[in-house]
């Protein structure tokens, strides 16, 4: 079974999307075949600010997940996503974009299976500045960390953009 809908239901609220896809979904760690599903929504909405600014957020979360013969869970795969930009102007533009991830495994025996379970988190804010087509400078910095053994990244950059004529 799979259904796939998507709507502008306003001038705010630009775009929803709901994607399920439910059935029988291959395990390659387990290598068998499992009763499962897929899910995804995803939404985007816009809003003026004062000044003749503009205000954007876009989120996603999506979820697979696959269950054992005695219907128990046996894997589940999340994943969200959120990003915010804020409109100073048409040139100026400061963007916040955060990420997750998670996994978990359940531990079977009978195939030798191991519990597992990890996450990953991404976050990162970029000003940006345009100077006409093809042109920008932006500045940044990110911040990323992944368990299990929380690991841990950090960044800040500098990035000067720019098309050459041909």
């Amino acid at each position: 079974m799979a259904t796939n809908d998507g709507v502008n239901p306003a001038a705010w609220f630009t775009r929803l999307v709901t994607e399920l896809e439910a059935g029988e979904r291959l395990d390659l760690q387990a290598d068998r075949v499992g009763r499962g599903a897929v899910w995804l929504v995803d939404a985007k909405l816009r809003a003026s600010t004062p000044g003749g600014g503009g205000l954007e957020s876009e989120q996603r979360i999506a979820q697979g997940f696959i269950n054992a013969p005695h219907g128990r869970r046996a894997l589940t795969d999340t994943a969200a996503q959120w990003l915010g930009v804020l409109h100073f102007s048409a040139r100026d533009a400061l963007r916040v974009v955060w990420q997750g991830t998670r996994y978990q495994r359940a531990a079977e025996a009978s195939l030798n299976l191991a519990a597992f379970s990890g996450r990953s988190n991404t976050t990162s804010l970029v000003f940006q500045r345009r100077f006409g087509i093809g042109r920008s400078l932006s500045f940044g910095a990110s911040r990323q960390s992944a368990r299990p053994g929380l690991q841990r990244d950090r960044e800040a950059f500098a990035k000067l953009s720019f098309e050459l004529d041909r």
